[in-house]
């Protein structure tokens, strides 16, 4: 029988960990996937945020619709990197929010703490901008696919932009940040 050693034990803790804290966290601090086109359209006025059309379909071997994320959500990027967002559009609150990203480059087994970077700064404003505050890590949803997790901290409601660069990837956003 073949033992792990304690880089083994380190990964398999580190995804045991992400599959937890995917299962109970909704990914982008997201509490529904679903918002009438009403609702949506006055929002989309005071702050652009994204929202996917849903014509972004992941490559090969991920599935078709986000696995354990809220009912509703959506792929949204290219392939080289991308995420689940709410169809309803990106919504998050004020304070540190988990990011969840996708990459066929990403291999969990070689980057445990993968070099990922997520920014945001506020639209219309000179305020500074702010970055992922920790090492990422990353986890597996069923069906082994895996992720990678960045955290960042909002520390004012507003519209912000986001930007995810990964090997040289980048996937940018714009949410609304509200307070809790």
């Amino acid at each position: 029988m073949r033992t792990l050693g304690r880089r083994g034990l380190l990964v398999a803790a580190a995804a045991v960990l992400g599959v937890a804290v995917l299962a109970a966290y909704p990914l982008w601090g997201s509490s529904s996937g679903n918002a009438d086109a009403e609702a949506l359209g006055s929002r989309q006025d005071a702050c652009p945020v994204t929202a996917p059309d849903g014509s972004f379909l992941p490559p090969a071997p991920y599935p078709a619709a986000p696995v354990g994320t809220p009912g509703g959500d959506v792929w949204y990027g290219t392939t080289d990197l991308f995420t689940a967002l709410p169809a309803s559009g990106l919504e998050l609150t004020v304070g540190g929010q988990k990011t969840f990203w996708w990459s066929l480059e990403f291999d969990y087994r070689n980057e445990p703490w993968p070099p990922i970077t997520v920014t945001a700064a506020r639209r219309a404003s000179s305020a500074t901008a702010v970055r992922s505050h920790v090492p990422a890590t990353h986890g597996v949803v069923a069906g082994g696919q895996p992720f990678m997790l960045a955290g960042i901290d909002f520390p004012e409601a507003g519209c912000w932009y986001l930007r995810a660069e990964y090997r040289g990837h980048v996937l940018e956003l714009v949410g609304e940040v509200r307070d809790p």
